[in-house]
């Protein structure tokens, strides 16, 4: 995967389906729900889909390497749209894409602004948001 660029959102492409997968940041990578979101992913990048996630480890790592292992044609993005916390974490490898927020409702308006279809797999009170 590349290096990680700055999503602007002003140049996003309006007509990109996308869609957001929203899951635990505590999952592990191996584990059967990693492996399954992992497999989904892969599948809508082989569609040509764009994903979205939280940007983070767990799940949302699950998601956008799933997608880089299916969109071989790298046409569609894996985006990644951060949040700032007290215990930082970083940006897994697979995002291509990534916006930093510094407050929930604002990253979660811009979930809704850019995806089509929303997926929420296991999670705790941050992924139910």
């Amino acid at each position: 995967m590349s290096k990680t660029q700055e999503l602007d959102l002003s140049k996003i492409d309006v007509d990109a389906f996308r869609v957001a997968i929203f899951g635990s940041a505590r999952t592990v990578k191996g584990s059967k729900y990693y492996d399954t979101v992992h497999d989904l992913a892969k599948m809508i990048g082989e569609r040509g889909f764009d994903i979205v996630t939280g940007g983070g480890p767990g799940m949302m790592e699950a998601a956008n390497e799933g997608h880089c292992a299916g969109d071989v044609s790298q046409k569609a993005h894996s985006i990644g749209l951060s949040i700032k916390l007290a215990t930082e974490q970083k940006t897994n490898d697979y995002v291509e894409f990534n916006k930093n927020f510094a407050r929930f409702a604002e990253r979660l308006e811009t979930f809704a602004k850019i995806s089509n279809v929303f997926v929420v797999t296991q999670g705790g009170i941050g992924t139910m948001l």
